[in-house]
């Protein structure tokens, strides 16, 4: 199956609403990254020496509200853990407030029996 067989199978079908499809060839060299450049990217290219070339098909669907599932996940999870740091801090405030409280007890009961 070629990419033109594809594109035409993709517009036969019904793309939910919302989806476009983008088509076009690539020409150029390869550059060892797993990318063909394009003839302009280097001076010393021209087209003549296009060894590679594809076809491209992309499909665009359509923007959805709001974050996406993982990432709302990832912010709710770091909520969490800004809440739980909170309350850390918090009880350990609390924790050095009881010592001092005790601190202070006790040396007044030492002035006391004094």
């Amino acid at each position: 199956m070629t990419a033109v067989d594809l594109f035409d199978m993709i517009h036969a079908a019904s793309l939910p609403e919302g989806w476009e499809v983008d088509f076009g060839e690539e020409g150029g060299q390869p550059n060892g990254l797993n990318k063909i450049e394009p003839s302009d990217w280097r001076e010393w290219f021209s087209d003549e020496r296009e060894s590679h070339h594809r076809q491209r098909i992309v499909l665009i669907g359509p923007w959805e509200e709001g974050p996406r599932e993982h990432i709302r996940v990832q912010v709710e999870a770091e909520r969490r853990s800004q809440v739980r740091a909170a309350q850390a801090h918090e009880e350990h405030v609390l924790r050095e407030a009881d010592a001092i409280r005790a601190s202070r007890a006790e040396k007044t009961a030492l002035d006391v029996t004094a």
